[in-house]
């Protein structure tokens, strides 16, 4: 018998793949593949090779902000945390929410951390993850307006939020140790124990996030503006748009359908007609889940590592 959070599970799996079924069939209706995949026949293969290129170098950037983090574990051991990040990179993308939990199976597997400590660690990376797309949609939308007072005005603080929230967290989790006993007490002090271990491991963590971030949403920029004639801040706000789609609750298979909404949504500030957005969209996501493909094959050729040792 299937329990219930099993029956939920396969449920959204199952409407995942229905949407994303209904996306392929959807565009061939309204638009025709032949017409949607037709620009890219107009770009320089260089161009290409090299936002590909700078996609792949975010997942190196992506990779040293999780050996910084996991420093006493991962230190000499690149090639490996590589491994583990395009792989879990690419059950992310083609299976959103789902693919998650790759991570902890996959540090666990690799470098023996248990999930009490990967788990945590991988909610703070997202926490970095959307703090740092929203700090550069902020700066990209005032850009947009030519206000840089009030991009400084706004920037300032939302720099200053996450040192605040990594400052007193620490405090915050302790005072619930010390009201409670049994088992919540001991998963308390676990995420205590699995945030920044140092001010360095937490400015580290946050600089690689903001640099891997700023590569990828230039490159996703500047592929949607081959398909929409935008400028580069609004190309940003779109690629931004996309990628804050992760964060849902429910994806279809590989985003197909929230990621394209996203992409569109974001957009609508430039006042591009919405068919040609939706082209722009579908082209970006399929250059992403391209470069997810050759990630993912290319970590197979990367040297998977286990740990002798076991960390609790």
């Amino acid at each position: 018998m299937i329990n219930r959070p099993d029956h939920l599970r396969w449920g959204r799996l199952l409407l995942g793949t229905l949407v994303f079924l209904g996306l392929i069939a959807g565009v061939e209706y309204w638009f025709g593949w032949e017409s949607v995949l037709a620009p890219w026949q107009q770009l320089p293969l260089e161009r290409i090779a090299l936002a590909v290129l700078l996609v792949l170098l975010s997942y190196v950037i992506r990779t040293a902000r999780l050996v910084t983090f996991f420093a006493a574990e991962l230190r000499g051991r690149f090639s490996g945390a590589l491994r583990l990040t395009l792989i879990h990179n690419l059950w992310n993308n083609l299976l959103p929410t789902l693919g998650e939990l790759s991570f902890p199976i996959l540090m666990q597997r690799y470098f023996t951390i248990s999930p009490t400590r990967s788990l945590p660690a991988l909610v703070w990376f997202r926490v970095l993850d959307v703090y740092a797309i929203l700090l550069l949609a902020v700066l990209s939308l005032i850009l947009h307006q030519n206000s840089w007072w009030l991009a400084a005005l706004l920037i300032a603080p939302l720099t200053l939020a996450i040192p605040v929230i990594y400052r007193w967290l620490p405090t915050s989790i302790g005072y619930f140790e010390r009201h409670y006993t049994g088992g919540f007490k001991e998963k308390l002090r676990k995420v205590r124990e699995a945030l920044p271990t140092s001010w360095r491991v937490f400015w580290l963590s946050s600089w690689w996030t903001l640099v891997n971030w700023a590569v990828k949403l230039m490159v996703f920029a500047w592929i949607i503006q081959q398909f929409i004639p935008i400028n580069f801040s609004q190309g940003l706000l779109g690629a931004m748009g996309g990628e804050l789609t992760s964060v849902l609750p429910v994806n279809a298979v590989a985003g197909a359908g929230t990621y394209e909404a996203g992409v569109v949504t974001a957009l609508l500030p430039a006042k591009i007609d919405n068919q040609e957005a939706l082209k722009a969209a579908v082209n970006l996501h399929l250059f992403l889940l391209s470069c997810t493909l050759l990630s993912g094959f290319l970590s197979y050729l990367l040297p998977g590592t286990r740990s002798p040792r076991t960390h609790a």
